[in-house]
């Protein structure tokens, strides 16, 4: 029967550690020159797998704002970067860094966002935008919120 042995496991793990730590140090002192975006279309776009929403719920007329600002451009990546919002490069969702809202724009534009504001004021706030408000739905997370959604441009 093989036993298991802490001293090797312990040693084996602070080996990788230095190893790791010493490559990553060699990596940082390989080039210190910027990198240059190799995408020039998202101008200004961060755009990472592991983009997510911020926290804040938005009021309304800013939810409703933010969908008009970036869908209404006609360079909706500058937009949404001059906005807070950060690509998900996995998705091409863009989350917003502080409020808890995302907005599609790589095609017809979209709005989903996080309120505990009643949907008449969301109707009200969107009422500003081309938009059509979609299907509001409770949150598994908490019973107070509400995931509202809204596809941007006049009903048809």
């Amino acid at each position: 029967m093989i036993g298991f042995d802490r001293r090797t496991y312990l040693a084996t793990g602070l080996r990788r550690l230095f190893i790791i730590a010493f490559c990553g140090g060699l990596a940082a002192c390989v080039s210190t020159a910027p990198v240059t975006p190799t995408a020039p279309a998202t101008q200004g776009l961060v755009s990472t797998p592991d983009a997510a929403p911020g926290e804040a719920l938005a009021p309304p007329r800013t939810a409703a704002s933010l969908m008009q600002t970036v869908c209404a451009s006609s360079n909706r990546n500058a937009a949404a970067a001059a906005n807070g919002f950060v690509r998900n490069s996995r998705t091409g969702t863009l989350f917003h860094q502080r409020y808890n809202l995302s907005i599609r724009a790589d095609g017809p534009c979209s709005l989903v966002f996080v309120s505990r504001s009643s949907q008449a004021e969301i109707a009200a706030a969107l009422s500003s935008v081309p938009a059509v408000l979609g299907v509001a739905r409770q949150s598994p997370f908490d019973r107070n919120e509400t995931y509202y959604s809204a596809l941007y441009g006049s009903a048809t």
